[in-house]
């Protein structure tokens, strides 16, 4: 997609993640949309900071998403890895240390 030759990848950028403030309501999907266009713009660390000093409101609540949507991924991962340990201790393929360490993950 070609950008108007007007704006530079930083409004775009912008214009993106104001747009899609705009249109998706679920805090949840627009942390995860809001990460991926930022994967996409790949913006230089120069472009970050024009964004953050061009854009201070929406770089602020965009840092927040973007951490929020990381750490449901983390947790989501982690998550995944306690059940399919747990599986396999319970299907008796896991002892010892490794049951241990999935008790202490589990309170954690």
């Amino acid at each position: 997609m070609r950008r108007p030759s007007d704006m530079d990848r930083v409004d775009v950028f912008a214009q993106a993640t104001h747009g899609l403030q705009a249109l998706e309501p679920d805090g949840g999907k627009l942390a995860s949309y809001v990460q991926f266009i930022d994967i996409y713009a790949a913006l230089t660390e120069n472009e970050q900071e024009s964004y953050r000093r061009r854009y201070p409101e929406e770089s602020k609540a965009m840092a927040g998403m973007i951490q929020r949507a990381r750490d449901e991924g983390m947790r989501r991962g982690r998550d995944e890895g306690i059940a399919q340990g747990s599986a396999r201790c319970w299907s008796g393929r896991c002892s010892g240390a490794s049951a241990r360490c999935l008790r202490r993950l589990r309170t954690s």
